[in-house]
């Protein structure tokens, strides 16, 4: 996994092996980063996020 600086990870999210963070994205609570996904830089995760996808935007999608 790899947290990128300036990432907001909330309480009780999951973030699975390999998966990417970019840099000033936030994830709520209770979210799951699954495996090899990747979270755009800027985003804001509000729905958990499938394997080897990639989310971006407000929300994320």
């Amino acid at each position: 996994m790899h947290l990128s600086p300036g990432s907001v990870i909330s309480g009780g999210s999951v973030i699975e092996e390999g998966a990417f963070v970019g840099a000033g994205a936030t994830i709520i609570q209770g979210i799951r980063v699954g495996e090899r996904a990747i979270v755009a830089a800027g985003a804001v995760v509000v729905d958990d996020v499938a394997p080897g996808v990639l989310v971006k935007g407000v929300p994320a999608a």
